[in-house]
């Protein structure tokens, strides 16, 4: 299976595209897939203005490659009157892809790590999931990182 994480109430599926190609830089799109079990849900990037635990993906800062700021939500969420608040949230309930843009800025080879995180309920846990954008030899991938532990 090419799922870099599993075993949850939930999977997650990493993909890189090629897109546009330019002298001085190369774009990609990374689709991060997740497919939810039934019952389970989290909340969506749309809802960042207030919450805290809602979907994200960052990269740790580097020379080598940029992150859109823009994120895809594929189906779009939509919003639901939070009980708690009275305000709007968007809850992810559905198996969702997120696309994000990767513009790589440098010609030779690289290792940046990155990480997808967000708050799983009903079970109410932070879950990080670490990854590694590897570009070598003119190919992008992505590798699930292992943490030891601390």
């Amino acid at each position: 299976s090419n799922y870099l994480y599993y075993d949850e109430p939930y999977r997650v599926k990493f993909r890189v595209e090629k897109g546009e190609e330019q002298e001085n830089f190369i774009e990609y799109t990374l689709t991060v897939e997740m497919i939810l079990d039934t019952g389970v849900f989290f909340v969506s990037p749309k809802s960042k203005d207030g919450y805290s635990g809602f979907f994200d993906i960052r990269i740790k800062e580097n020379d080598h490659l940029e992150l859109g700021k823009d994120i895809n939500e594929i189906p779009e969420s939509k919003a639901t009157i939070d009980q708690f608040t009275n305000s709007p949230v968007y809850s992810v309930t559905e198996n969702t892809m997120y696309k994000k843009k990767i513009t790589i800025k440098t010609k030779g080879d690289f290792e940046v790590e990155g990480l997808v995180r967000f708050v799983i309920e009903p079970r109410c846990t932070l879950e990080e999931m670490p990854f590694q954008i590897i570009y070598k030899d003119g190919e992008l991938r992505i590798k699930k990182l292992y943490f030891d532990g601390c």
